[in-house]
């Protein structure tokens, strides 16, 4: 069962598993002008980047087992 999930904010994913930050910042998903961070759902703002929702989660999922 996956931890993270698309339906969550980035900030609550950070806030609650810290060694996915790296993971966020390393995509260009936190960035000092990203004022929305605590609202944007995860899958919004991957498909806003066009990053790939599905192997993003499973990255970070990987961190978090």
């Amino acid at each position: 069962m996956r931890k993270i999930n698309g339906n969550m904010s980035i900030l609550e994913v950070v806030y609650k598993y810290p060694q996915t930050e790296r993971v966020f910042r390393e995509k260009g998903l936190m960035c000092s002008h990203c004022k929305d961070i605590r609202l944007d759902m995860i899958k919004d703002r991957l498909k806003f980047h066009g990053v790939d929702v599905n192997e993003f989660l499973k990255e970070l999922n990987k961190l978090v087992k």
